[in-house]
């Protein structure tokens, strides 16, 4: 996870930007406004005037627009919903100090990897200043947090977080590339064969398909939006053959892992049969007990009846 902060002047030309890319681009980027507090979601213009109208309580404030792009690495985008993604806008902007303010999350669907937009109002509800001092390093710090409380990939190098920084920068071609490779080397690991790397990607959306040749596999290709890539061409290690002799190599430890798992699932099983018998067994054994007392009470009640004469409790063992 990455936040990169801006500090502008025309909420015009940032409300433009998130919804279409800006004026000289008019790039469709995807677009969807995925919360909005005291602002319109309806076009740029509208929430633009929006955020205007509250600027003019602090008229003197020049640097009004605080912006930040939130951009999460490939392997992260199954666990980021619009939800997910909307509250941990929300808990950036708690963390940086961006409260009772106007603001809007804009999701853009261009890229490989998941990011969102936040456009906040530096002039809050009450015509005060929101400070941008050290806003860089609060930005990084509050990232960092909020990417291990989410249990996402956290960009603590420097080269790394410069790197996830650039990908939107890519072609589209290359940040599919990116997108291939990360899901690949996430679910490598727990493949047993091809066909299940396959079902496994699939889920990510991201499609690969096996070239075979006399029964061995000699290629594959990974498809993922329109770009359809040979999985040389993502890493030396994606070919055909070496994805297979991998697969083969760890085999034996996943069956084994996956015995041991199974094995003791069914032990946990046959435990909670047993404690469903024993309860079972318990409750009739008290019902017995409770039956016993009462056709005791009811002799010690009617001494003089003969058994023929006592009334029936209704009730058999």
């Amino acid at each position: 996870m990455v936040a990169k902060v801006s500090i502008g002047k025309s909420f015009g030309g940032m409300c433009r930007y998130v919804f279409d890319g800006g004026k000289e681009q008019n790039q469709d980027k995807g677009a969807v406004v995925l919360a909005a507090e005291g602002v319109r979601a309806e076009s740029a213009a509208q929430m633009a005037r929006d955020f205007e109208r509250q600027r003019t309580l602090n008229p003197r404030l020049g640097r009004a627009v605080w912006h930040t792009a939130l951009a999460f690495h490939p392997q992260d985008a199954a666990k980021l919903t619009d939800e997910k993604l909307v509250a941990i806008a929300q808990e950036y902007m708690r963390r940086v100090g961006l409260s009772d303010t106007q603001y809007a999350v804009v999701k853009h669907q261009d890229t490989a990897h998941p990011h969102v937009h936040l456009v906040a109002n530096r002039v809050n509800h009450a015509g005060k200043t929101i400070s941008d001092q050290f806003s860089h390093g609060r930005s990084q710090e509050a990232a960092q947090q909020i990417a291990q409380a989410y249990g996402l990939t956290v960009a603590s190098e420097k080269g790394r977080a410069v790197k996830e920084q650039q990908v939107d920068q890519l072609p589209a071609r290359e940040q599919a590339k990116v997108a291939i490779h990360a899901a690949v080397r996430a679910q490598q690991p727990q493949a047993m064969d091809l066909g299940e790397l396959a079902e496994r990607l699939a889920v990510e959306g991201i499609r690969m398909q096996v070239t075979y040749q006399k029964g061995q596999p000699q290629a594959v290709v990974f498809a993922l939006h329109d770009f359809h890539i040979k999985g040389s061409e993502v890493d030396r290690a994606f070919s055909g053959r070496k994805l297979h002799e991998a697969l083969e190599t760890q085999r034996p430890a996943l069956t084994q892992q996956r015995g041991q798992e199974a094995k003791m699932a069914q032990e946990l099983q046959g435990l909670s049969d047993q404690l469903r018998a024993k309860e079972l067994n318990e409750g009739l054994a008290g019902l017995g007990a409770a039956l016993a007392k009462q056709q005791q009470q009811q002799e010690s009640l009617s001494p003089s009846l003969s058994p023929k004469q006592r009334p029936h409790s209704g009730l058999e063992l």
